[in-house]
């Protein structure tokens, strides 16, 4: 079989949001204005001190309930917050275009990033409003790829969390 070289690129602008300052910032403020989320909130922290940290314990596993009232309020820009904002999270990573397409036409490029990045792009190419991209991300199966078609005009989805390779149970993963 030959072996097929590609120029590899760390772009740091593909890079997930940081859930753990957003974590830290916005927490404490959303605990004082809703008792449902400081609850889930405490139940979360009391499962990763059992888990003691481990990156593989199954809180780490799944997107909770907290999770998902945090990264909304992050979105929505209820609280101050000192690190990067939704709208700067999603315009950098929809920068990312502006590189892509480097004048290049009907170029194949590979990008691995993780779920956010990819609901960013996914939903530009299908016109969904920011307060419903995470749930593209939510359904997103680890190590699964996504087609976009990135034309002058227009972007275009051709695939979505394609994952038929993992065959094996337990491989069709999210988070």
């Amino acid at each position: 079989m030959p072996a097929f070289r590609f120029p590899i690129h760390v772009d740091s602008a593909w890079n997930e949001f940081d859930l753990g300052q957003v974590y830290r910032e916005i927490a404490p403020r959303l605990c004082e204005e809703d008792s449902e989320f400081r609850v889930e909130y405490e139940e979360m922290l009391e499962r990763v001190r059992v888990s003691k940290g481990a990156p593989t314990a199954a809180v780490h596993r799944k997107w909770l309930p907290c999770d998902s009232r945090i990264v909304n309020a992050w979105i929505q820009g209820r609280f101050p917050y000192a690190g990067e904002s939704w709208i700067q999270f999603r315009e950098r990573v929809l920068s990312c275009r502006l590189r892509i397409c480097n004048g290049q036409a009907r170029e194949n490029i590979l990008v691995v990033t993780s779920a956010t990045p990819i609901a960013v792009w996914t939903g530009l190419s299908l016109e969904i409003c920011d307060d419903r991209l995470m749930r593209l991300a939510g359904a997103l199966y680890n190590a699964s790829y996504t087609v976009l078609r990135v034309r002058p005009e227009l972007l275009r989805l051709f695939t979505f969390n394609a994952a038929s390779y993992l065959t094996a149970p337990g491989l069709h993963t999210h988070r």
